[in-house]
């Protein structure tokens, strides 16, 4: 004789092992393929599927057959666990910066490049040096033009040693 989802989610809850592979079988993969579909992964879906059979056994489960189906029910539970894992996934997350290189970009970066390194070697020694320490070595300069010949000078610590000759 068959059971109805509802017998066989009371025996499920009183230990019968039977009921319970039952109702599993008749209803996992249509909740796994939708729980996919909500989360994107393979193993949320599993956890989420897991989790909503769960909460069927459990004596706190709000289902009620008179209210809803057996399987309307679980797509409900299905969805919410889903949507919640997926919150917080969200508030969980570190922003994650688009990765916008392209090959047109890199490219462009690459030209770019080039072009500043160019300009930098026709530069006269000295301001060369500064520009390149001031950059690379992260010092601060001091300039005085007191004098018709101005001498850059480093302004920090770290730098003392490393002034352009």
């Amino acid at each position: 004789m068959a059971r109805t989802p509802e017998f066989l989610v009371r025996d499920a809850r009183r230990g019968r092992e039977r009921a319970f592979l039952r109702l599993f079988d008749d209803h996992h993969f249509p909740l796994f393929r939708f729980a996919w579909r909500l989360t994107g992964s393979l193993a949320d879906a599993e956890d989420v599927v897991q989790e909503c059979f769960l909460a069927l056994l459990s004596p706190a489960c709000g289902f009620d057959p008179a209210r809803t189906s057996v399987r309307s029910y679980l797509f409900g539970v299905v969805r919410n666990q889903s949507l919640k894992r997926l919150r917080r996934r969200e508030q969980s997350a570190v922003p994650e910066r688009a990765d916008l290189r392209t090959p047109e970009s890199e490219a462009l970066r690459g030209e770019m490049a080039e072009a500043v390194a160019d300009a930098i070697a026709g530069l006269p020694e000295s301001q060369r040096e500064v520009l390149l320490l001031a950059h690379y070595e992260h010092c601060r300069w001091r300039i005085s033009r007191r004098s018709p010949n101005w001498k850059s000078q480093p302004s920090n610590r770290a730098c003392k040693g490393r002034a352009p000759h």
